[in-house]
C-alpha cells in the first residue's frame, strides 16, 4: 500500500497558507503555433500592480477591468516570417504583427532572446530559466548594434536580472490560480548614438502557472527622461474559460483514480508532436514520456498518493493516485 500523502487542492482558495513552493519548469515555456491573447489593462489597475512578494501571497486582481484593446501573439517557425533569415539560431518567433517580431532560440532549460526586427544582439539575452525556484535569480550582459527608425547607428549594451521573488494564489476576474509564480526582470540598457547617450532601467514581472503555457499577467514599468510610463497585459482566455475547461479535453486518461498504471488516449498520432509531463500538485515535472501511437501507457507504481497533472502539449489532465 502506498503512502498516504495530502497535496494540495488545485482550486482552493482556503488553503492557500499552506501551498508548497511551486517551481518553473520548461512546460511553462511556449512552442510553435501557440496563440494568446492579452488585454490591456487600464490606468486604475496598474495602481495596484505589481503587489506583494514573498511565499503564499494572495494577489486580489479581482476586480480587473477587462474592456481594453486586445492583442494576439503567436509563436511560429521563424523561416514562416519576413525576417526570420537574420536569425539562422531562432527556432522560435513571437509573432505581434507584421512590424513587431522578437526572435528567440528555445532550449531545454533557456528561453534566449536573439532580437527583433533588424536589432540582431550579437550577445543573446537570457529572459528566462527552467527550473527556476523560490528564491533563485541570475543575471546576464547583452549587446547589439542597429540602426533605428530615424536611420542612426545605435550600439546597445546592457545586463538583466531575472528572481523568482513570490509565489501564492491569483485572483482574477472569474477564476483563482493556486501554486502562481511571480518572476521580477529587473533590465539596465545604455544606447549610444554617436555623442549622445541613453540609458534606461526598466522593471518587469510575470506571472506563471506551471500548468499555463506563457505567463498569464505581465507588468511593465519605466523611466525615461523624468517620465515614468507602465503597462499591463492579462491573458484573456483565463477571464474566459473556468478552470476544469482550461484543464483538458484535448486527450483522455483511463483508469482515474489510478495505483499502478495509466493509459493516455489521443484522438489521433498527428495531434502531438512531443513529450508528455507528469506534475505534481505544485507544478514540479516528476516524469517525462513519450507518446507511442495513439495509447500510450505510465507506470505510476512509485507515486504517492494526491493529485498530479499530465500536461501534452497545451492541454492538461488531471488524474489520482490512490
Amino acid at each position: 500500500m502506498k503512502k498516504s500523502l495530502t497535496l494540495l487542492a488545485f482550486i482552493s482558495l482556503s488553503l492557500s497558507s499552506l501551498l508548497s513552493q511551486p517551481i518553473l519548469e520548461n512546460t511553462i515555456f511556449p512552442i510553435i503555433g501557440d496563440t494568446l491573447d492579452y488585454v490591456s489593462l487600464n490606468n486604475g489597475d496598474l495602481e495596484i500592480l505589481p503587489g506583494e512578494s514573498g511565499e503564499n501571497v494572495t494577489w486580489d486582481f479581482s476586480n480587473f477591468d477587462l474592456t481594453g484593446s486586445t492583442n494576439t501573439v503567436i509563436y511560429k517557425n521563424p523561416n514562416e516570417t519576413p525576417l526570420g533569415n537574420n536569425f539562422p539560431s531562432a527556432n522560435m518567433a513571437k509573432f505581434y504583427s507584421s512590424y513587431q517580431i522578437e526572435y528567440y532560440r528555445k532550449t531545454n532549460d533557456s528561453l534566449i532572446y536573439l532580437g527583433d526586427g533588424l536589432k540582431i544582439y550579437s550577445n543573446s539575452k537570457v529572459d528566462l530559466k527552467a527550473p527556476f525556484n523560490y528564491g533563485d535569480s541570475f543575471t546576464d550582459n547583452f549587446a547589439s548594434n542597429f540602426v533605428n527608425g530615424n536611420g542612426a547607428s545605435i550600439t546597445r549594451t546592457g545586463y538583466v536580472k531575472c528572481s523568482f521573488e513570490a509565489y501564492g494564489s491569483l485572483i482574477l476576474p472569474s477564476i483563482t490560480i493556486e501554486n502562481c509564480i511571480k518572476i521580477k526582470i529587473s533590465q539596465y540598457t545604455r544606447d549610444v548614438q554617436g555623442s549622445t547617450i541613453n540609458n534606461y532601467y526598466d522593471t518587469s514581472y510575470y506571472w506563471y502557472s506551471p500548468i499555463i503555457k506563457d505567463h498569464i499577467l505581465q507588468y511593465y514599468s519605466t523611466t525615461f527622461s523624468g517620465t515614468h510610463y507602465s503597462f499591463a497585459y492579462l491573458q484573456i482566455n483565463l477571464n474566459t474559460t473556468s478552470l476544469s475547461e482550461i484543464v483538458g479535453s484535448s486527450f483522455s486518461i483511463y483508469p482515474n483514480p489510478a495505483s499502478q498504471k495509466i493509459n493516455i488516449s489521443i484522438p489521433t498520432e498527428s495531434d502531438f508532436q512531443e513529450n508528455g509531463f507528469l506534475l505534481d500538485a505544485s507544478g514540479r515535472t516528476i516524469k517525462t514520456f513519450n507518446l507511442t501511437g495513439t495509447k500510450t501507457e505510465i507506470d505510476i507504481a512509485d507515486l504517492l498518493s494526491g493529485v498530479y497533472f499530465v500536461r501534452i502539449g497545451n492541454a492538461v489532465e488531471k488524474i489520482t493516485v490512490e
